[in-house]
């Protein structure tokens, strides 16, 4: 009973991080908190002076607006309806996580969060 709850724990554990990831050939190998949430608000576009392009993962979504951004799905809803009315940016496009390694092999200045464990490299954690 110990180890079936031991093996929980540390699955919780494993899945309960968010990464941010980029392909194998991207030339990004860190980012920080605050570079993730002025990419993903788009106030910005670049990272370390390269041009990037942010994608959200549909199944992942609300967890990050809230454990990265610290917003909730409607304060995101009226955050981007602001920036589309104003004419200043449209969000992220968002794509499922069965096409992730799709669009990172394809796209090596696309960064992507996600909560599971994917073969790409990670550049960021977020417990």
């Amino acid at each position: 009973m110990k180890i079936l709850l031991l093996c929980l724990t540390f699955t919780t554990l494993i899945f309960s991080n968010m990464r941010m990831y980029v392909s194998h050939n991207s030339a990004i190998s860190t980012i920080t908190l605050q570079e993730i949430k002025n990419l993903y608000l788009k106030k910005t576009t670049l990272l370390h002076n390269k041009k990037v392009t942010v994608y959200d993962n549909k199944e992942s979504y609300s967890r990050f607006s809230q454990m990265i951004l610290k917003k909730k799905d409607g304060a995101m809803h009226a955050y981007w309806m602001k920036q589309i009315f104003l004419g200043k940016n449209v969000p992220p496009r968002k794509i499922p996580s069965s096409h992730i390694l799709t669009i990172l092999n394809q796209d090596h200045q696309a960064i992507i969060y996600s909560d599971k464990l994917i073969d790409a490299k990670v550049i960021y954690v977020h417990q």
